[in-house]
């Protein structure tokens, strides 16, 4: 997984970069399960993301397995709402990184069982309909970039009506 600055959605499945299975294996990279909450932890800090499969991430990346009970879109609306503070914390002299350590030091209020389980009642229906909205427009993204140097270069045509 590289980088999340050029994503823009909540969900991500994959990265610029595919890790073969042969990199994985001889490399410390690890799989991260799907819901993983992706942060990326320098150069810039803050880009988040929820895994929608397996992923592997670079070092750039804090990946974050959220606990059954917690869920990723509570992980993820905490790492938003605490970005500043994370990015306070954050130290280094050629580029501001934020380490493991540190990151585990942002206060964290954890709501009872009963209340993170109707959050999750909730957030789960609306996590739900973002994903099918991105995967959507990524479909039309894909039709976009396929038909419109089509009809530039007149390899398809539009018929057009005639004004009666």
């Amino acid at each position: 997984m590289n980088h999340l600055s050029l994503n823009k959605n909540r969900f991500i499945s994959r990265g610029t970069i595919d890790i073969t299975e042969e990199g994985l294996k001889n490399s410390s990279a690890k799989l991260m399960p799907k819901g993983t909450v992706l942060f990326s932890s320098r150069a810039p800090i803050g880009y988040i993301a929820i895994a929608k499969n397996e992923v592997s991430t670079n070092q750039g990346f804090k990946s974050i397995i959220p606990k059954n009970n917690i869920g990723s879109e509570f992980v993820y609306q905490f790492l938003k709402m605490n970005k500043e503070i994370i990015e306070s914390r954050a130290s280094g002299s050629t580029f501001k990184e934020i380490s493991g350590g540190e990151l585990k030091k942002i206060p964290a209020i954890i709501p009872s069982n009963n209340i993170i389980y109707r959050y999750n009642l909730i957030t789960i229906k609306i996590s739900s309909f973002i994903k099918n909205n991105e995967e959507e427009l990524e479909k039309l993204r894909t039709i976009r970039d396929t038909l419109l140097p089509k009809l530039m270069s007149g390899e398809i045509r539009v018929p057009v009506e005639e004004e009666k």
